[in-house]
């Protein structure tokens, strides 16, 4: 009795590694997804950029990657690392890590605010680039992210949507 009640256990502690219940998404704690960027300036609200009008060299539209890596389910904490993306207009397509940002589950989603974050590009802190106001909401099968930024005395509101990538 004892050898089966061992194996059950053994069985069941093996599949519940399979999966990562709180997203829904199997097999990992890192997400892959695509999506949009558009930013607005805060003052006017007029768009300044807007990447579903631009295209990538094959002519489709530009769709920037991002990975939500998720150290350690236990922490509820996450990093959204960015493969290469420009926020704003005239910025140089970048890798950028937003690290450390905490996140609570509510109804199925994970969702984040963080009043202010340091973004890393290769490893280093760029304070010149805080995001403020930071918001994401992110389930099984996207991720809308938006906060606010200044660069260069202007003040922006970026947003990107997201969807995961299969």
């Amino acid at each position: 009795m004892k050898r089966i009640l061992m194996v059950v256990a053994v069985a069941l502690a093996a599949v519940s590694c399979l999966k990562n219940d709180e997203l829904g998404v199997e097999g990992s704690k890192n997400y892959a997804y695509a999506g949009s960027i558009v930013t607005r300036y805060s003052d006017s609200g007029e768009v300044a950029y807007d990447s579903t009008t631009v295209t990538s060299e094959d002519g489709s539209e530009k769709r920037y990657n991002a990975n939500v890596e998720v150290p350690d389910v236990n922490v509820k904490s996450l990093n959204i690392a960015f493969e290469g993306v420009n926020f704003i207009p005239r910025m140089p397509e970048l890798a950028i890590t937003i690290p450390g940002l905490a996140y609570t589950e509510e109804s199925g989603l994970w969702v984040i605010n963080c009043p202010s974050v340091i973004p890393t590009i290769k490893g280093i802190e760029y304070p010149d680039f805080e995001m403020r106001e930071l918001k994401c909401v992110i389930n099984g099968e996207s991720l809308r992210l938006e906060f606010d930024i200044t660069a260069i005395g202007t003040d922006y509101h970026v947003v990107y949507s997201a969807l995961v990538r299969r």
